[in-house]
């Protein structure tokens, strides 16, 4: 029973805020801040949550970009949501 409940994907009120979404023309300063603060994030368990957040908030943007009916930057998200996950288990 516990892994079913595991197994749900996460719903749009539990992601955070995107903020500045991928269709901004500010949305480097964004990703170029999240880069900064990742580089200065110390520890695994704090980098993995780290990367946790930022796949929540890629995923939230990519909910965004779904609803705003921008089919392709969403894509382009969910492939950088994919990649935050995937450098957890490289740490």
């Amino acid at each position: 029973m516990a892994f079913l409940i595991l197994a749900v994907p996460a719903n749009a009120a539990e992601l955070p805020s995107p903020g500045a979404t991928p269709d901004s023309p500010l949305y480097f300063l964004k990703t170029w801040k999240e880069s900064i603060q990742t580089f200065f994030i110390f520890g695994f368990e704090n980098k993995a949550k780290q990367y946790l957040h930022l796949a929540d908030v890629r995923l939230a943007e990519y909910q965004k970009m779904i609803d705003k009916g921008k089919t392709k930057i969403a894509e382009k998200t969910l492939v950088k949501s994919r990649n935050n996950c995937t450098k957890l288990f490289r740490q």
